[in-house]
C-alpha cells in the first residue's frame, strides 16, 4: 500500500511502530543475514528500519522521493544522535553507486534484478495479504507486491533466492474515536458512515493505555527475500 506522507500519516505510522515494535522485529530478522558494512535503503519512507539497523553497520544511505518522510527521518536521526545515516531526496530509478547491501521494503515492484548492480547482496521485504485490515477491505486500491508475485517473478527468470517468512504484529493505536475515523477515511475516503461503523464494530477495540484509547489489531505476514547482487 502506497502511503502519502503528511503530518497525520507520519504520526499514525510512527505510533503504530512504537506500539508494536514492528520495525525492530523486522530489523532483528534482517540483522541475522551476514555480510556488509554499507547499506542503501531504496524507497526508505520514514526510515524506521534503518534507525534500528544503524548500530550494526558502518554507513546507511536512505533514498526516497518524499520530502516529508525524509524530514521526519532527519529529525529522528538528530534526536537519537545517529551519525551513520545519510538521507537523499532522489528517485531510485536514477540511482548509481555501490553498497554491500541494498534493502527494499515494500518497494512496489518485484523486478529486483534491476537493482542488483548496486550491491553485493539484495534484501527485499515483501508483504502477504491477510484478513487483518486497517480499513474496509473493499477500498484497498493499491495492491502491493506480494510474496506470491515475487516468487513467480524470480522463478520465471530463474533467479536464485532464499526466502524467510514470519509474522509480526503491526496494528494501529488511536487516541480517540475521531482519530480512528480520520485514520480510516485517510485510507478509504469513499467509505460511508455505515461502512466505517461496521468496520469499527468488527475491528476496533478499546484498550487500557495511558496514551491511546483504541486499537485496530493487525498481524502482518512478511517474506524476506535474499538475492545475490552484482556489485
Amino acid at each position: 500500500m502506497k502511503i502519502t506522507w503528511n503530518e497525520d500519516t507520519i504520526r499514525w505510522y510512527k505510533n503504530a511502530n512504537a506500539f508494536t515494535s514492528f520495525h525492530k522485529n523486522v530489523a532483528n530478522a534482517i540483522s541475522k543475514i551476514e555480510g556488509g558494512e554499507t547499506l542503501c535503503d531504496l524507497g526508505c519512507g520514514l526510515g524506521l528500519i534503518d534507525l534500528e539497523l544503524a548500530a550494526g553497520v558502518k554507513k546507511i544511505d536512505c533514498f526516497d522521493i518524499s520530502r516529508p518522510a525524509l524530514d521526519s527521518l532527519n529529525d529522528d536521526i538528530l534526536s537519537m544522535g545517529i551519525q551513520n545515516i545519510e538521507t537523499h531526496l532522489q528517485d531510485c530509478e536514477t540511482l548509481s553507486g555501490k553498497w554491500d547491501i541494498a534493502l527494499m521494503c515494500y518497494f512496489g515492484t518485484n523486478e529486483y534484478d534491476r537493482y542488483a548492480k548496486l550491491c553485493k547482496r539484495l534484501i527485499a521485504v515483501v508483504g502477504r495479504p491477510s484478513g487483518d485490515e486497517l480499513f474496509p477491505t473493499k477500498y484497498r486500491k493499491n495492491k502491493s507486491n506480494t510474496i506470491e508475485h515475487t516468487l513467480a517473478y524470480l522463478d520465471a527468470k530463474q533467479i536464485e533466492y532464499r526466502l524467510t517468512e514470519m509474522t509480526f504484529e503491526f496494528g494501529q493505536p488511536l487516541v480517540s474515536l475521531d482519530d480512528a475515523k480520520k485514520f480510516v477515511i485517510s485510507h478509504a475516503p469513499e467509505a460511508t458512515d455505515a461502512e466505517i461503523e461496521a468496520f469499527f464494530s468488527s475491528r476496533l477495540t478499546k484498550i487500557d493505555d495511558k496514551k491511546y484509547r483504541y486499537y485496530i489489531k493487525r498481524m502482518k505476514p512478511i517474506g524476506i527475500f535474499e538475492l545475490k547482487g552484482e556489485g
